[in-house]
């Protein structure tokens, strides 16, 4: 378990096969999810900065990995939406094949005592992503 649960400052964090829980700081989380073979659940910190996107998820395995929204008590509003979407094949670029063609960001936002959090997660593959479906699978690896 990794315990970051007190930083208030920037937080850089690539999981291995070792993690299996990580409590996130207050300030900004850059999380890259590993490959490893357990789900690793990630608990968010009801002191972060709300209506900000201060966490960023890069390859949560979504239904596997979990987004633990426990800590905010009673969690409503819980909507997910598709903000961006990056397409880095130009013409033919040699760089555009090291790389997955498409990176699209979810926005998850909800309501809890009052405020609106949210945080980012992105989803890299070959061809763009269906929001709907992209939207589903980021919402069933949400726990509140």
């Amino acid at each position: 378990m990794i315990d970051a649960n007190g930083l208030t400052g920037n937080l850089w964090l690539q999981t291995n096969t070792s993690i299996t829980k990580a409590l996130l700081g207050s300030g900004p989380n850059r999380i890259e999810v590993g490959s490893q073979g357990t789900g690793v659940s990630y608990v968010l910190n009801s002191s972060m900065a709300p209506d900000v996107s201060t966490t960023v998820f890069s390859g949560l395995r979504f239904g596997t990995d979990k987004v633990d929204l426990t800590g905010f008590g009673a969690v409503t509003n819980l909507i997910g939406k598709v903000i961006g979407s990056f397409d880095n094949k130009i013409g033919n670029s040699q760089t555009a094949s090291l790389y997955p063609q498409y990176t699209d960001t979810v926005e998850v936002s909800f309501s809890a005592g009052g405020n609106t959090y949210k945080f980012l997660v992105l989803n890299s593959g070959k061809t763009r992503a269906v929001e709907s479906a992209l939207i589903n699978s980021v919402l069933s690896s949400i726990q509140s």
